[in-house]
């Protein structure tokens, strides 16, 4: 079993300037996924940058905090994660506090657990690659 073709990969936000307002991720749709992981990463390392997970019942409805979710950047560590397995609702994303002025790297969302559905992982303008079983030496 390989990654690619059991994992989602989204792309939900991109690149921040520098401030100090909260960041909200787009969605995602979490109907035939076990679980999702988001990854980011701050400009500037603070115990005051956070990240959480929030969820809601409805696409573009209100979110809700998941309890306990938060994660600090932390003093020295600019990349966070946090995985959101089997959330309640079916609608989560990513939320960041920035309490020191930092940028945000890109919110990527990595859905998996697909249950019966093979995953495709190129999005025009997005994301492309390509998956290789057992490939011989050579040219790349």
């Amino acid at each position: 079993m390989n990654l690619s073709s059991n994992a989602k990969l989204t792309k939900l936000q991109d690149h921040t300037t520098a401030g100090t307002t909260a960041v909200a991720s787009d969605e995602v749709d979490m109907q035939g996924f076990e679980g999702v992981l988001f990854l980011t990463s701050f400009g500037t390392a603070a115990a005051d940058n956070t990240v959480n997970a929030a969820q809601s019942s409805v696409s573009g409805g209100t979110f809700v905090d998941l309890e306990g979710t938060s994660v600090a950047s932390g003093t020295s560590d600019e990349d966070v994660w946090l995985d959101i397995f089997r959330p309640i609702d079916r609608y989560v994303r990513l939320e960041a506090a920035r309490g020191t002025s930092s940028t945000l790297e890109s919110i990527w969302a990595v859905q998996y657990g697909p249950g019966k559905m093979k995953v495709s992982n190129v999005t025009s303008g997005t994301i492309i690659g390509e998956l290789h079983e057992s490939p011989a030496e050579g040219t790349a």
